[in-house]
């Protein structure tokens, strides 16, 4: 008997070790676990940003702007190394491709470039598409702005946002209120959209780079152009062209991209970051460009230039000669969501 209940106690006190050593290696399998994960999310990542453009651009400014609220968010555990002015790539399409190769991780597109891979997004530069930027402002931030960023992701992006610049106008040497005042009139178009939307107003398109609209002007090569108060109050086109009529005839649109497979490696408090710094610098972006181009205006008109509205009446007529771009443009799209996009800025 006493034999039996020593054999039961060194039982006892071998389950009891057993149980106590299990416990400690599963305590040290825990807290390895955890340091794991502590280190997995705060792994320090570095995130290039290229864009052509320069650091006072648009682009350049809201890239700087980013960067400071993602740094700051994160302390220093996403770093965010910022390529103004080509530095990297000196066209715009170039950086794009080193985005989706995964050579760098971010860049800022045109919607112009990236219809080429996803059509939709010419939606962006339909003629006269947005009666004002807060109709434009509306559709970046709804669920079908959404819906066209998502599109990106079977291409090896991830479309993060959109940036907005001051819009494409018209400049003229002679007021134009009216259809017929452009009748006839020669003027320089710098996309095949906008080529085919001079002709439909019943204008003569000319293709020629930016920098020679000036001299063009001032020989009567051509009667106006279309370009922004962006770039004609520091090259003081209002000299050559003296009106303006502000009908917004294209938006000027950037999505930010970013590399799928790299956001995919991210944690969620990282992407949360980066998406929270998004949201800042957009209305940063958005902020500056109404200060900017109240600037722009107030420059061009001391030089000059008298700025016309066209009449509802008179822009119902504009946008019924446009409208057989509008449905070609709908025939080669995402039929249903072309249209709830339309009803979606007619509702605004």
């Amino acid at each position: 008997m006493k034999a039996f209940h020593k054999y039961v106690s060194v039982v006892m006190v071998v389950m009891g070790l057993t149980l106590f050593l299990f416990g400690c290696g599963s305590s040290k399998t825990t807290t390895n676990e955890q340091q794991t994960d502590n280190q997995t999310s705060t792994q320090a990542v570095t995130i290039k940003l290229a864009h052509e453009s320069p650091e006072t651009h648009i682009k350049g400014i809201w890239a700087e702007e980013f960067k400071k609220h993602v740094e700051s968010a994160s302390e220093g555990n996403i770093k965010v190394e910022l390529y103004h002015h080509g530095q990297l790539y000196a066209k715009e399409q170039a950086a794009l491709q080193a985005v989706t190769q995964g050579v760098i991780q971010m860049s800022i597109s045109s919607t112009g470039y990236l219809s080429s891979l996803v059509p939709e997004f010419e939606i962006f530069d339909l003629p006269m598409m947005f009666p004002d930027l807060n109709v434009l402002y509306a559709l970046e931030d709804s669920e079908l702005g959404e819906e066209l960023l998502q599109k990106l992701d079977a291409k090896g992006l991830k479309g993060l946002g959109y940036i907005t610049n001051v819009p494409t106008e018209l400049f003229t040497a002679e007021p134009v209120q009216t259809m017929e005042d452009l009748k006839g009139k020669k003027i320089r178009a710098h996309t095949a959209l906008l080529e085919e939307s001079m002709r439909a107003l019943g204008a003569s398109p000319i293709t020629m780079a930016a920098e020679e609209m000036y001299t063009a002007m001032q020989q009567g090569v051509i009667d106006g152009m279309l370009t922004t108060t962006a770039y004609a109050a520091p090259n003081k086109l209002q000299v050559v062209a003296p009106h303006m009529t502000k009908v917004i005839i294209s938006a000027v649109v950037y999505p930010i991209v970013i590399n799928k497979n790299f956001w995919d490696s991210l944690t969620e408090q990282q992407q949360q970051i980066i998406l929270e710094a998004i949201r800042k610098a957009v209305q940063h972006n958005r902020d500056n460009l109404e200060a900017k181009s109240n600037e722009y205006e107030l420059t061009l008109q001391n030089g000059g230039l008298q700025i016309h509205q066209l009449q509802d009446s008179e822009r119902a007529l504009w946008m019924e000669k446009l409208k057989p771009i509008y449905d070609k443009t709908a025939q080669k799209l995402d039929g249903d969501l072309f249209n709830r996009v339309m009803k979606f800025v007619e509702g605004q």
